[in-house]
């Protein structure tokens, strides 16, 4: 029988060690919101990227902010108000 493919490769799971220690520091230092959306919840439980997340910038800290659930999909689908609120940037600009 073949071997399954791997659901992510190993340079992932490096990456994905920085990234969790990285949203712990980032909501340890400031456990509130950053969006404060019109659907906030007021406490930070991950991080937004501002950019869309790519293997280019997934680990970068410039790119992320602490967010509560609320606003990170609000973002996702209020792109408009994001951007003019910096909270989304875009990849092609």
């Amino acid at each position: 029988m073949p071997k399954p493919i791997a659901k992510e490769s190993e340079k992932r799971k490096k990456e994905k060690v920085v990234y969790t220690a990285q949203v712990k520091a980032i909501i340890a230092e400031n456990p509130n919101c950053r969006i404060n959306s019109p659907d906030c919840t007021g406490k930070a439980q991950g991080a937004n990227h501002k950019q869309k997340r790519s293997p280019a910038n997934y680990t970068k800290i410039d790119n992320l902010e602490g967010a509560c659930n609320a606003c990170n999909l609000y973002c996702e689908t209020h792109p408009v108000w994001a951007e003019a609120n910096g909270h989304q940037i875009s990849r092609f600009k």
